[in-house]
C-alpha cells in the first residue's frame, strides 16, 4: 500500500541528511556564518567535535579551542582534508580567517552556502505542508510558464519534473485566488533563497524565514555585492516529486548478512564467466532493475523455507536530477531523518524492521532494499 501510494501521490521534495554533513555543528551552520561574514565562527564550528571523532581527533580540536592552533596544525591526521587546509591556512596566515577559508576548494565553500539554502527549504517545506496540505494556496510560487499537458505526462510516468533553476533565469510568480485551479502540488515551488529569489506569501512562511535569521539579513548577507565570492544569487525546487519506474518484491532471506542486492561488482563477475564474454569487454547495464534477478548469498540460497524466517522489501525506481532516495524511502518506512536515529542506526540500537540501507543515492536510478 505504501509503495502504491507514493507511486501515486508521490513525496516532500526534502534534501537528504547528507546534505547537512555530520560534524557536531551542521554545514548549514558554517554556511550562515559565511555569509554573515562571521569567518572566526565559521572555522569553529567547521572544527567542532564529531560523534565519531577518533581520540586523535579530539586532541586537536582541544588544542585549536584552547588557542594553540600551530600544535594543533601538527596533530591532524591528513584523513582531516578540511581541518588539516584551514589549520595550516591559519598558520601561514598569521591567524586570518577569512583566508583560511578561502584556502579551501570553491566547490567545498559552495557546499557549506547550500546546505544553509537547502535547510531553509526543508523548514519552509515542512511549515507549508502542516499549514496549507498538498494543494495549491494564494502566495505559492510557480513557474509563469505552464505547459499543457505537463501535469498528465508526469502522472503517466512519461516526464521528470524539471530540476532546479537559477532564480537569475527562471521566471516565477506567486498564485492569485483565480488560479488555483490550474496548478497542483507539483507544481508548487519553494525557494533557496538568495539575493535573485522572490519569496512565497501563503500565511505563515515569513515566520518560518524570521526563525531561520534569513529575512532580517537577507538584503545584508545575501546581496550580489556584499562579502564576495559568499553571494547567492538561490534558486528553486519543486516541493512534491513522484519517483518513475517503480518497481517493488518482497524477498525473505536467512541471516542479516545475506546480500539481496547485485553489485556493479556481481554484474561485471557474472558478464565474464566464460573467456569470449570478458574478451569482448561486454558492458553491463547498471541500470537493470534488481527485481528480475535478486542475489541471495549462499546461506539463503541453500535455505529451506522454514529457515528463510526474515523478509526483505527489494526496491527500485528513477527520480529527477537533485531528490534524494533516502527521503523517498523515509517516505516509504516512515523513518525518522533526526541525527539522533541516524547515530543510533549506525550502531545496531534501532529494531531492524526500520532499517533500511539503500545501494546508492544518486540523482537517476536507485535500487534499495529494506530489511525486515
Amino acid at each position: 500500500i505504501a509503495c502504491q501510494a507514493i507511486q501515486k501521490y508521490g513525496f516532500c521534495n526534502y534534501f537528504g541528511l547528507q546534505r547537512f554533513g555530520q560534524g557536531g555543528s551542521t554545514n548549514a551552520e558554517v554556511g550562515l556564518a559565511l555569509l554573515k561574514g562571521e569567518w572566526k565562527q565559521a572555522v569553529q564550528y567547521i572544527m567542532a567535535p564529531r560523534h565519531i571523532d577518533s581520540q586523535r581527533d579530539i586532541f586537536y580540536k582541544e588544542c585549536f579551542a584552547n588557542g594553540n592552533i600551530q600544535q594543533a596544525a601538527r596533530l591532524v591526521p591528513v584523513q582531516a582534508r578540511i581541518e588539516r587546509t584551514i589549520l595550516r591556512a591559519l598558520v601561514a596566515t598569521n591567524y586570518n580567517y577569512l583566508d583560511a577559508i578561502r584556502s579551501l576548494p570553491r566547490n567545498m565553500q559552495n557546499m557549506y552556502l547550500h546546505a544553509h539554502q537547502s535547510l531553509i527549504f526543508n523548514k519552509l517545506a515542512s511549515a507549508r505542508l502542516v499549514l496549507h496540505g498538498p494543494h495549491p494556496v494564494v502566495g505559492d510560487l510557480v513557474f509563469i510558464k505552464y505547459e499543457k499537458n505537463t501535469l498528465a505526462q508526469m502522472q503517466n510516468n512519461q516526464l521528470e519534473p524539471r530540476p532546479e533553476l537559477n532564480a537569475e533565469h527562471a521566471k516565477v510568480k506567486r498564485l492569485e485566488a483565480h488560479e488555483l485551479d490550474h496548478y497542483n502540488v507539483f507544481d508548487i515551488l519553494l525557494p533557496l533563497p538568495g539575493f535573485a529569489t522572490i519569496l512565497p506569501t501563503f500565511n505563515g512562511a515569513q515566520a518560518v524565514l524570521a526563525q531561520t535569521d534569513m529575512l532580517p539579513h537577507r538584503n545584508d548577507y545575501l546581496s550580489s555585492g556584499n562579502h564576495q565570492p559568499f553571494s547567492l544569487p538561490g534558486t528553486y525546487r519543486y516541493l512534491f516529486v513522484k519517483p518513475c519506474n517503480l518497481s517493488w518484491r518482497i524477498v525473505p532471506y536467512a541471516t542479516k548478512h545475506d546480500q539481496l542486492i547485485q553489485t556493479d561488482f556481481d554484474r561485471l563477475a557474472s558478464s565474464c564467466t566464460s573467456a569470449s564474454n570478458c574478451n569482448k569487454r561486454q558492458r553491463v547495464d547498471a541500470s537493470s532493475t534488481v527485481l528480475e534477478d535478486p542475489t541471495l548469498s549462499s546461506s539463503s540460497a541453500a535455505a529451506s523455507a522454514d529457515q528463510l524466517r526474515y523478509f526483505a522489501l527489494l526496491l527500485a525506481f528513477d527520480l529527477p536530477a537533485s531528490s534524494y532516495a533516502t527521503c523517498c524511502l523515509r517516505e516509504l518506512t516512515k523513518f525518522s531523518m533526526s541525527k539522533e536515529s541516524h547515530h543510533a542506526g549506525s550502531h545496531d540500537e534501532i529494531p531492524s524492521q526500520n532499517v533500511y540501507s539503500p545501494s546508492c543515492t544518486t540523482r537517476h536510478r536507485c535500487n534499495t532494499t529494506s530489511k525486515f
